[in-house]
């Protein structure tokens, strides 16, 4: 598993003001690639959420951030949202590489080859044993034990 060390924030500089915001059947290519990044990827997520987006190097989690924040368009599918005027409530969406600072988001999204492997709590993925998230949660806290 390549996993760095630090954690990893995206900011765009631009603020986004929604209610909720999905993504539906979206897939991405990079313009003179044959190889999809995502594909057929769905999620939603809403205002005042805290996701936490993890996954292995070159799975998408950057790609999936510059989709939500319209900084690429999608090959395929398609991005609603539900734009509010006024918003007091701050929606966070973080790529993590240290999966202990994930108890802290509502949500955590595992990406894998072209998609979303897993979705859910931090405490609802680590007990299912079976998961990318229980192998990725194992691999780290073996060296905090």
């Amino acid at each position: 598993m390549d996993m760095p060390e630090t954690e990893k924030e995206v900011n765009t500089g631009k603020a986004l003001s929604f209610e909720e915001l999905e993504i539906r059947t979206v897939s991405f290519r990079y313009p003179d690639s044959d190889t999809y990044v995502l594909e057929n990827v769905n999620l939603k997520l809403y205002k005042g959420e805290k996701l936490a987006i993890v996954g292995e190097n070159g799975s998408g989690k950057t790609t999936l951030i510059k989709l939500l924040c319209r900084l690429y368009q999608p090959t395929s599918g398609e991005i609603y949202n539900n734009f509010s005027k006024i918003s007091k409530h701050k929606t966070l969406v973080s790529i993590s590489h240290r999966l202990s600072s994930c108890r802290m988001y509502d949500r955590v999204v595992v990406m894998g080859e072209r998609g979303i492997l897993q979705d859910g709590s931090h405490d609802k993925l680590v007990m299912d044993k079976d998961g990318k998230y229980f192998e990725f949660w194992t691999a780290q806290t073996q060296y905090y034990v």
